[in-house]
């Protein structure tokens, strides 16, 4: 667990930079416990905030500079502020087993929550807030087999994001101008393998895959000039390919070489 409070820069030609520095706070948990001889389980949290981080260069405080030729133009925004907090929960099973299809292999649940918050005072007094939260459920599984001469590693992945979005210009709701669709969800699920042989001494050949599907859904979506929200939805899949070789010449030298191939829709 920490607490940081970063100063305002000093520079040698502006001086103080005043609006430069921030504070931050961060926690970092985790706990493990042998469940048996093969099997252990972790548990872990890690957080992070940040506070009244400006945008330093667009606003009053920024003079505007000359250095070796390069141009600063002052800044002209009033504030410009971002928060930020940031957090991820997971649980993890990993172990050994005799299998000859895994043996290795561990199983993850996760939980990410993120929320982005700009608040942004222009020149001329227009007052324009930004918010953005999201939230990432995730399933992950991977095992290493060692069939005929090679060793294989595969797995498989599932993540679901809730975004909530939000944005107000002096106070009001300005929905045609949220950072991204409001109300949305996202879906990606993929498998994905390697497979390392070793045909000679000192070569590797790993051949290696993945398949992804992506799902999107929006409810909260508003064109500009239009007067009501719009909603839609939309997918895409993609194959991914490769090939690598590497060939150890000696302790301290290697040569290395690939092809990959990607077929998205």
């Amino acid at each position: 667990m920490s607490a940081k409070d970063y100063g305002d820069i000093r520079d040698s030609a502006l001086g103080t930079m005043k609006n430069t520095g921030y504070p931050e706070q961060d926690y970092d948990l985790h706990f493990d416990m042998a469940l048996n001889e093969q099997t252990k389980l972790t548990i872990a949290h890690h957080y992070v905030s940040q506070d009244d981080v400006w945008r330093w260069h667009n606003t009053v405080f920024n003079p505007g500079w000359r250095h070796d030729g390069h141009v600063t133009t002052p800044g002209t925004d009033l504030q410009r502020i971002y928060d930020q907090e940031r957090s991820l929960s997971y649980g993890r099973l990993e172990g050994e087993t005799l299998s000859k299809w895994a043996r290795e292999w561990e199983a993850t649940v996760s939980w990410q929550s993120s929320q982005d918050w700009e608040d942004r005072i222009r020149g001329g007094g227009r007052r324009d807030i930004k918010i953005a939260e999201v939230q990432t459920y995730g399933l992950s599984g991977q095992a290493s087999a060692e069939p005929g001469y090679g060793e294989l590693i595969y797995g498989v992945d599932f993540y679901h994001d809730d975004v909530d979005t939000r944005r107000f210009r002096n106070g009001a709701p300005r929905p045609q101008n949220r950072p991204v669709a409001d109300d949305a969800t996202y879906d990606n699920f993929g498998v994905f393998g390697t497979y390392k042989v070793t045909p000679v001494d000192s070569f590797d050949i790993t051949f290696g895959g993945r398949f992804s599907y992506v799902h999107a859904e929006w409810d909260g979506y508003r064109p500009a000039g239009a007067m009501a929200d719009v909603s839609g939805e939309n997918d895409w899949t993609d194959l991914s390919l490769s090939v690598r070789g590497l060939y150890h010449v000696n302790d301290s030298a290697q040569i290395y070489g690939g092809v990959s191939c990607s077929k998205p829709r």
